[in-house]
């Protein structure tokens, strides 16, 4: 058998064959480890939540995350989540000149996590106060409906002088003459939580859209 002369001796080439394809090996492990490492990218971290790992491959126009598929309504802006508590995040263009922005959030906590349906549709409409300080909850609209993927959703609207401090988690609101239309959605491996807010009339503007992507949540395996 010949031989090939190398800086340690004589190195059969059976051993330099040996020796190459166990570089090689280690190089694709390497780049399979940074591939999973990406897809397990903290919610909020990511630019967008297709990123995260539970996210689908999604057609154009859908977004998803946590097991749950929605399409955007036209024009929204999707955003970068500002903590991990938020899944996604939205801007919904005014539109209207001297009319803020409204937003579109959407909180995902883990499988069964994030408390129950009416206790969070309290707590968003603790949010806006009213002018003749009665209870918000003896104006709010409550809804339910089945979603085209079979989920069960629960929707809220208020009016309302918007108060809201997240203690250093994000923004602070204070924002008179705005509107709520949020939603719980509940099925397997939820419940997620979608709240939109912003004036009056941005969210009206949008009133039909956000009730379409209320209406066409589903789940992917």
């Amino acid at each position: 058998m010949s031989r090939r002369w190398s800086p340690l001796g004589w190195i059969a080439p059976w051993v330099l064959v040996i020796a190459i394809g166990c570089t090689g090996g280690q190089n694709q492990e390497s780049i399979k480890s940074d591939d999973s490492q990406a897809s397990r990218t903290t919610p909020g971290q990511e630019s967008s939540p297709q990123t995260t790992a539970k996210a689908p491959a999604l057609e154009k126009g859908m977004d998803g995350a946590h097991g749950l598929v929605w399409r955007m309504p036209e024009g929204f802006e999707r955003e970068i989540p500002i903590n991990t508590m938020r899944m996604a995040q939205y801007k919904i263009p005014s539109g209207i000149e001297g009319t803020k922005d409204g937003e579109l959030v959407a909180f995902f906590f883990g499988a069964g996590q994030g408390g129950a349906v009416q206790a969070n549709i309290e707590r968003w409409a603790s949010q806006f106060k009213q002018d003749d300080g009665s209870d918000p909850m003896k104006r709010a609209k409550i809804d339910t409906l089945k979603s085209a993927g079979g989920l069960n959703v629960t929707t809220v609207e208020l009016p309302g002088h918007y108060v809201s401090s997240m203690m250093g988690s994000g923004p602070s609101y204070d924002e008179p003459g705005w509107r709520l239309y949020g939603a719980v959605v509940e099925g397997p491996g939820g419940p997620w939580f979608f709240k939109a807010a912003g004036p009056e009339a941005v969210i009206q503007k949008y009133h039909d859209a956000l009730t379409m992507l209320y209406q066409g949540f589903r789940t992917h395996s």
